[in-house]
């Protein structure tokens, strides 16, 4: 059976071997917290870009984290047994976010790659039309579920069922596989966000109200199961606060997502930009670009050259430059390019979906090639503030 997170061990022995079961069910059940593509907890402010392409499925690039580094050392100090229950646990979790970004894929949406953190995977995609989100959603789960009930009956047709107990000192790669599907799947049917059944219940509820609605009355039924969870786990088991937290979190970043959409909903970028700020030459120096940030309180400013916008420079590549180098290194030695430019007519709603999912700071107003403002992703979120 399911080892208990909860049950105390009565002999040295027992809890020799509730520790390893408990430590196994430990590493199963927190990556399924983050399956789905849009994770906006603590990793929606940090790059996913910090990383490296193992491999391509079928044209989509399978990354690893830069942090994924901490399992592979885990997997060299953990000896065999713990290796290849770690191939077992991600290679499931790689499988869920392959069928994700396959019918993803299917229906259109572009898919730029699949990263694994020592949390789990993470599909990302471009946004997902509405009308496809459940049938994107709930395929993750039920391919796991597929998998958990195919190896069932092939183990019942060969005379002995699969366990849900899983120790290292006895491991079965069967029971591994089966438990690590069967709790992966099901533990995604919850319905809280950023797991795929909080995707489901929304989608479900807004068949009976608007998306916005949906999305609030989900996320706080989300939270409440948070909470729950908070609760019991402060009476049992500390994980269950840490998947608590992680799912409060989530959950409130999809809400800050679509109230965002919603207040952007109907704008251009002409509707909501700033002025441009003064504008740096190539051939200004480095402490010019200094000065200017200082003066005007920004941590990135425009590079134009012959009324063109060819680069930004930030605060990091002006500090990158020693103190006493800066009379004489220029601008246009440590400019980067322009991340995204957008035409004063766009919707803003679809450019700020954009920076979202590309973690761009800064969008500048471009129109026949001259730079006429600028929004910065702050601008977005304080837009999104006073709609409230």
């Amino acid at each position: 059976m399911l080892p208990s997170l909860f049950d105390a061990p009565t002999t040295a022995t027992e809890r020799g071997e509730k520790n390893e079961s408990i430590l196994v069910s430990r590493a199963i059940m927190l990556p399924s917290i983050f399956i789905y593509q849009h994770v906006y907890i603590i990793l929606e402010r940090r790059s996913v870009m910090w990383g490296f392409t193992i491999g391509r499925l079928f044209g989509i690039p399978v990354k690893l984290d830069v942090t994924f580094l901490l399992v592979l050392a885990l997997a060299l100090v953990g000896g065999v047994q713990v290796f290849l229950l770690i191939i077992i646990l991600f290679g499931t979790v790689l499988y869920h976010e392959f069928v994700h970004s396959l019918v993803a894929r299917h229906y259109g949406v572009r898919i730029e790659a699949i990263t694994l953190f020592p949390l789990g995977g993470l599909s990302q995609m471009e946004e997902i039309p509405r009308e496809y989100e459940l049938r994107i959603a709930i395929v993750g789960p039920l391919s796991n579920l597929l998998v958990a009930a195919v190896l069932y009956v092939a183990a019942m047709a060969a005379g002995s069922a699969p366990t849900m107990t899983v120790t290292l000192d006895s491991l079965s790669y069967l029971d591994a596989f089966f438990s690590i599907n069967l709790i992966l799947g099901a533990f995604n049917l919850v319905p809280a966000f950023p797991l795929d059944g909080g995707r489901i219940f929304r989608h479900l509820l807004a068949q009976r109200m608007d998306y916005t609605s949906a999305t609030k009355l989900s996320v706080r039924i989300g939270q409440a199961i948070a909470l729950a969870l908070a609760f019991i786990g402060a009476i049992y088991n500390w994980f269950l606060i840490l998947i608590a937290f992680f799912i409060f979190i989530s959950g409130r970043g999809e809400m800050t997502l679509v109230s965002t959409k919603e207040a952007l909903e109907g704008r251009t970028m002409a509707d909501i930009m700033r002025d441009m700020p003064p504008a740096l030459s190539p051939e200004d120096t480095v402490e010019d670009a200094r000065a200017m940030m200082e003066e005007i309180k920004e941590q990135v400013l425009p590079v134009v050259s012959d009324g063109i916008l060819v680069g930004i420079v930030h605060a990091g590549d002006v500090s990158s430059v020693k103190p006493f180098l800066r009379e004489s290194a220029r601008v246009k030695d440590i400019y980067d390019d322009v991340p995204m430019t957008s035409h004063p007519a766009s919707p803003a709603d679809e450019i700020f979906q954009t920076i979202e999912q590309k973690r761009i700071d800064v969008v500048y107003v471009v129109e026949e090639s001259t730079p006429i403002g600028v929004v910065y992703k702050r601008d977005f979120e304080l837009l999104t503030t006073l709609s409230t």
